[in-house]
């Protein structure tokens, strides 16, 4: 998401900047868009960008406590900078939330900047290679430049100034959520790869009519073959559905790219916001059957 987010929302003079950092890691990073009381509902995030123009900068601030960033995955140990959603505070105006590229540890000994106050969730049920943190701001500064600009830009007297539909925000997250769905396929079809073939191997118990001394494969049992047929075609239905979407986010970046089009981001964002949910519970389900 963090890469993506460089690549989707910075300028090219911005990705020029940031990107070959972040390619080589001496960058690593995070997307921080998710708060304490706020997740998917992105226009009620508080935590501010207010610019200071007598120094050119944004200050950057955690108003209250909902306003703490909470859960961006390697935000916990890993990440010296994060994608961090805000809003954009300029001239008095409220221009409403923006993403900012902002550097959160030091290169040299990977502390938190003074201001900057970050640490780990802890573990967690399942994808503890991922760890989570939370992130919060007492009055940090960084350059006025480092507003993403790609689709909006603020100028050193204040002014706001729009290049594109504000609903490109939710962009990456509907990215985020395509590869979730299809990851979700993938680690259900190895589940799947793994009982499957133990069932055919594994017998138990003489049951076989015509074959008294020999014990029954697990997989000629209907309460096992049942288990193993809905599994499969739960990930079939996935793996299809995943292709799709993902085929329609494809679309939808190139109109937004190359044609300032966002008529795609709506049902996306509804789609990957319900199938995410659904696919992963199914898959939870499917792969602790299948154990």
């Amino acid at each position: 998401m963090f890469i993506t987010s460089i690549d989707f929302f910075s300028s090219d003079e911005q990705r020029a900047k940031w990107m070959p950092g972040a390619k080589s890691l001496k960058i690593t990073g995070c997307y921080a868009q998710t708060e304490l009381g706020h997740g998917s509902n992105v226009q009620g995030l508080e935590t501010t960008f207010t610019l200071d123009m007598e120094t050119d900068e944004w200050v950057i601030h955690t108003p209250n406590s909902t306003a703490t960033k909470f859960w961006p995955g390697s935000l916990g140990i890993s990440a010296n900078h994060a994608v961090v959603y805000g809003r954009c505070i300029a001239n008095g105006n409220d221009y409403g939330v923006k993403p900012f590229f902002v550097q959160i540890r030091d290169f040299e000994n990977h502390m938190p900047l003074k201001g900057v106050e970050v640490g780990d969730l802890g573990p967690k049920l399942g994808y503890n290679c991922m760890e989570n943190g939370y992130l919060s701001f007492d009055h940090v500064r960084c350059p006025r430049t480092n507003l993403m600009e790609r689709f909006g830009k603020v100028t050193k007297e204040g002014d706001f100034e729009m290049n594109g539909d504000p609903r490109i925000l939710y962009n990456i997250m509907v990215i985020t959520r395509t590869n979730i769905i299809r990851d979700s396929s993938v680690s259900l079809k190895i589940a799947l790869v793994v009982a499957t073939r133990y069932a055919v191997c594994r017998r138990q118990f003489k049951t076989l009519p015509d074959s008294p001394d020999q014990e029954r494969k697990l997989i000629d049992y209907q309460t096992h073959m049942q288990i193993i047929g809905t599994n499969l075609a739960n990930y079939l239905v996935f793996a299809l559905l995943a292709q799709r979407i993902k085929t329609l986010s494809i679309e939808s970046n190139k109109l937004a790219k190359e044609k300032n089009s966002f008529k795609l981001i709506h049902i996306l964002h509804h789609l990957t916001a319900g199938f995410k949910s659904m696919v992963t519970q199914y898959t939870y389900k499917g792969i602790d059957e299948l154990r």
